[in-house]
């Protein structure tokens, strides 16, 4: 079974573009009685992950039933509704998602022809619960610093999450931009190792484990432009930022980048944004 690994979307979060969840809610809910929540539609995603009892419900019409370490992840626009029993305990995950940039055909993370069926997950290591469990503690904790620990709990939940889900169930606009995000984080990565010289394309080839075609494809068809043009225009990104927030001069900063002279880095820097890296540095 394939599925997104962690170190993939860890990549994918480190990229200049991205997939990231946003923390709607979380419920920990325990059942003494029967209770039934009526038809509902969802805008957002949501996780259901049993601890224990029974819990049934209905996903655009279908029955479902889930048992312990299982767990059911509602898209945008299913239709649901919930039967719980008595000695039910069960915790909900309701979150968003970013999609930067967000290409045309893109809906929802899982693919349109996915069976209500298909949406039930075994969390054999009971990750996604013990997370849940974490940012609930942390909703209602009193430490200062909770956001932050909310957003790390939250960014490992996902993870988990794309671990769990067979790769042919992600909507082909999902996986594509996915795939996109990390190739070009670990491209950047791949930069900023040979950030103070001219990387070549059978260089960055070396660095992918790719043949030198690959690169060049995939670079024209992410970021519109040879490998060499996606060097220069991260390097001149990254001196952009250190002319606006450090002291070092244009020539310390066209030395660092691996550029002839500053004269040559001052021609690629002004064709790349549109200034010279003196007006950039005096606009700050």
């Amino acid at each position: 079974m394939n599925t997104i690994n962690q170190k993939s979307y860890d990549n994918s979060c480190k990229s200049a573009f991205g997939i990231r969840p946003i923390l709607l809610r979380s419920d920990h809910l325990k059942f003494d009685k029967q209770h039934y929540f009526s038809v509902h539609v969802h805008n957002t995603y949501e996780a259901v992950m049993v601890k224990s009892g029974a819990y049934a419900c209905r996903v655009n019409g279908c029955p479902l039933r889930l048992k312990k370490n299982q767990l059911l992840l509602l898209k945008p626009g299913d239709q649901h509704e919930d039967f719980c029993e008595p000695g039910l305990v069960y915790s909900t995950v309701l979150f968003d998602l970013a999609v930067l940039p967000c290409p045309a055909d893109y809906k929802t993370m899982l693919s349109e022809s996915i069976l209500p069926a298909q949406q039930i997950f075994t969390d054999r290591k009971t990750s996604c619960y013990t997370l849940a469990g974490l940012m609930q503690g942390e909703m209602i904790s009193g430490n200062r610093f909770k956001s932050i620990y909310i957003e790390k709990y939250l960014l490992e939940f996902f993870c988990c999450l794309m671990e769990i889900i067979p790769e042919h169930l992600f909507a082909p606009a999902f996986l594509s931009l996915f795939r996109r995000n990390d190739f070009i984080s670990a491209l950047y990565r791949i930069f900023d190792e040979h950030i103070d010289s001219d990387l070549s394309l059978p260089e960055m080839a070396a660095g992918f484990g790719l043949s030198e075609s690959s690169v060049r494809q995939k670079c024209r068809q992410y970021l519109k432009t040879a490998p060499s043009g996606a060097l220069r225009t991260y390097k001149v990104r990254c001196a952009a930022q250190l002319l606006k927030n450090s002291s070092l001069t244009i020539k310390e900063i066209s030395a660092r980048f691996g550029f002839a002279n500053q004269y040559h880095f001052s021609r690629v820097f002004k064709k790349i944004r549109g200034i010279s890296p003196k007006a950039e540095k005096t606009s700050c």
